[in-house]
């Protein structure tokens, strides 16, 4: 009768034992999709839009972007330079005409 026991026990553990097993066969089906799919994403990523962030990054490194908007930029400082504005005195006196609240 003990020998029956532990036939039974045995089986009980293999038959848990096999529903973990299609548990976590599962689980890396899913996980294997994931990795498929971020395979793709990163193979698009690789082809596509990585070498636009390299030119991208070296066109700020040159500064060669928004050509005219810089010059146009750069004779406005240039302007202000010349009449002797002061953007923090300006400031300032900003705040000051700000009513205060209290």
């Amino acid at each position: 009768m003990t020998r029956v026991r532990d036939l039974e026990s045995q089986i009980a553990e293999l038959a848990q034992a096999e529903a973990d097993l299609r548990i976590h066969d599962q689980a890396l089906a899913q996980l294997n999709s994931r990795l498929e799919m971020i395979e793709v994403v990163q193979a698009a990523w690789s082809s596509g839009e990585a070498p636009r962030l390299e030119e991208l990054k070296a066109a700020l490194e040159d500064e060669a972007f928004a050509t005219e908007a810089r010059l146009q930029l750069a004779a406005i400082d240039a302007e202000l330079k010349a009449i002797g504005y002061d953007a923090v005195a300006h400031d300032a006196a900003r705040q000051r005409r700000k009513p205060s609240r209290q």
